[in-house]
């Protein structure tokens, strides 16, 4: 397999187990999904942060348009707008359709290629930034790893049973209950 396609690969694993996540969220009320768990957001937050990181990589950074982003962000980010279910998953609909347009858009050799875009520090100060292809697509699957891990630490908080899908029962087919 070329790297590329592996890459399509763990992106298609994580979009297929997304819908678990919403759904074991779904299954509190809403004030729990919400609520501050002294996490680095409130689970809701959380699932909705992963696909803003898409976004924001994918639709804005890589089209040079993150001073865009930056200044339109409140209105823009889905975390600071969304609160119910219905909306967070039309939210994961929506970004699994962009990610597969940029993936489907991708050719091997754009995976070394050099994405350069205005970037903001903590102090406000905007610097030019440059990521490579390849590893903003992998920051993006280890970044939505990590957030499935707390996602799993706060659904066991609660009581909840998260849908964990490892990667081997993934690719062989076997999906646990």
């Amino acid at each position: 397999m070329t790297e590329l396609e592996i890459l399509k690969e763990w992106f298609r694993y994580n979009a297929e187990t997304r819908p678990g996540y919403l759904s074991a969220i779904a299954r509190l009320p809403l004030e729990e999904a919400i609520a501050d768990r002294g996490a680095s957001f409130p689970l809701l937050d959380i699932f909705l942060h992963v696909l803003d990181a898409h976004r924001v990589w994918l639709e804005w950074a890589a089209n040079d348009r993150l001073r865009e982003w930056v200044a339109r962000r409140d209105e823009l980010r889905l975390r600071t707008r969304i609160r119910t279910f219905p909306e967070a998953e039309a939210a994961m609909r929506n970004v699994a359709g962009m990610v597969n347009g940029y993936l489907a858009s991708l050719t091997e050799s754009d995976l070394p290629r050099t994405i350069d875009y205005d970037d903001v520090d903590e102090k406000g100060s905007w610097f030019r930034a440059h990521v490579v292809v390849r590893d903003m697509l992998w920051h993006l699957v280890e970044e939505e790893l990590q957030h499935r891990g707390e996602m799993n630490a706060l659904l066991w908080q609660r009581d909840q049973d998260p849908p964990i899908v490892d990667w081997i029962d993934w690719k062989s087919g076997r999906r646990r209950p």
